[in-house]
């Protein structure tokens, strides 16, 4: 498909993106939004991300169902040691603390943060 094309189509589905910034599509700056759609009777939100390259736009639409069901997911199974755990929940009870936390590379979501 001839790219004009493909800019076309981003410039009409960006009219029905909520919360973007801009009301046009701007093929010299960076834009996000969402646009809702509803396909055989289920709901989904498209994540609308854009950023400018030398040769035009670059889109991503990434699709999140927002009627599956999710799971509760501790900090454990996401790779966080016991310890970061510990010191995490500390931090919850005390207002003047903070803590950066990041699960040990390569576990459970298969990369370093």
């Amino acid at each position: 498909m001839p790219t004009e094309r493909l800019i076309e189509m981003g410039n009409v589905a960006w009219l029905d993106v909520h919360g973007g910034n801009g009301l046009f599509l701007d093929m010299a700056k960076e834009q996000q939004g969402r646009l809702y759609e509803v396909v055989d009777d289920r709901s989904y939100m498209l994540r609308w991300g854009s950023f400018v390259t030398d040769k035009g736009p670059s889109i991503t639409l990434r699709i999140l169902d927002m009627d599956a069901k999710v799971e509760p997911v501790d900090m454990g199974t996401l790779g966080f040691l016991p310890s970061h755990v510990a010191k995490f929940q500390r931090c919850l009870q005390n207002r003047d603390q903070c803590a950066v936390n990041r699960p040990v590379a390569g576990d459970a979501q298969g990369h370093d943060h």
